[in-house]
């Protein structure tokens, strides 16, 4: 939690409480699918024939969502949205909840 504070110091105790537990559930050979070569996430959006929203992080803040990367997704899906919330760092729920409900309900809108 403490270095959840060092990282992250808009995040609440609860939101760092939370956050830390999910550490200890998640395998550390979850993110393997997402190193190895030839298994993009983004390559397979085409294939998602709901709306999608991505939303992601200011790039000053570290964003897993590059630019061109954000470019890619939006011309290979069906029907989405994507939003870079400014300020907002990797969890954008909890550093711009407003904006990211805001997002949110405007996807949910045209559903």
């Amino acid at each position: 939690v403490a270095r959840g504070h060092a990282q992250s110091p808009t995040w609440s105790d609860a939101e760092l409480t939370h956050w830390a537990d999910a550490k200890l559930q998640v395998s550390p050979n979850t993110l393997e699918m997402i190193r190895t070569p030839g298994t993009q996430w983004f390559e397979h959006v085409g294939e998602i024939a709901c709306p999608v929203l991505l939303v992601a992080a200011d790039e000053a803040l570290g964003s897993a969502v590059a630019p061109d990367i954000a470019a890619q997704v939006q011309g290979a899906w069906r029907k989405g949205q994507f939003v870079r919330l400014a300020g907002a760092g990797h969890s954008v729920h909890r550093e711009a909840p407003a904006a990211w409900m805001q997002a949110v309900r405007a996807l949910l809108a045209e559903v």
